[in-house]
């Protein structure tokens, strides 16, 4: 859209010989790349630490794969039969057969490409579970 000097220019079009305070076009980039940050991304892997009869310690790390940086994060899995007893760096909810873990309030704003750490203690089988995590 053209932007007229004043209000008696109107109407203004572009090519019509009257001189715009902002053309067409003004401003405006017309190439191929995208200047916004992709939005926050997050990966989770887990690993057992200990395992004992009836029980197991993990660690899970969770990653900002994205370009900008995260408020908050979420890892949700099914845990498999196990019961989680205890969880440190996070905030646990289960539902559904479901376990999700928030982050804390020290832990939740990552920048592009770092790392925090959660963890807990389990009964039930050891298995290595396959999280999903999302963003905020």
């Amino acid at each position: 859209m053209t932007w007229m000097k004043s209000a008696s220019q109107e109407p203004i079009n572009d090519g019509d010989g009257k001189a715009a305070l902002f053309p067409y076009g003004y401003g405006l980039t017309y190439d191929a790349t995208d200047p916004t940050p992709t939005q926050g991304a997050c990966t989770a892997q887990f690993r057992t630490v200990s395992s004992w009869q009836g029980g197991y310690q993990a660690e899970a790390t969770v990653k900002n794969t994205g370009s900008a940086a995260l408020t908050g994060w979420t890892v949700d899995w099914d845990p498999a039969g196990s019961t989680i007893t205890s969880l440190w760096n996070g905030s646990l909810t289960t539902a559904q057969d479901r376990a999700t873990v928030r982050n804390a309030a020290f832990n939740g704003s990552l920048r592009p490409g770092a790392t925090t750490p959660f963890g807990f203690t389990a009964n039930g089988p050891t298995d290595t579970p396959a999280p999903h995590c999302t963003s905020s």
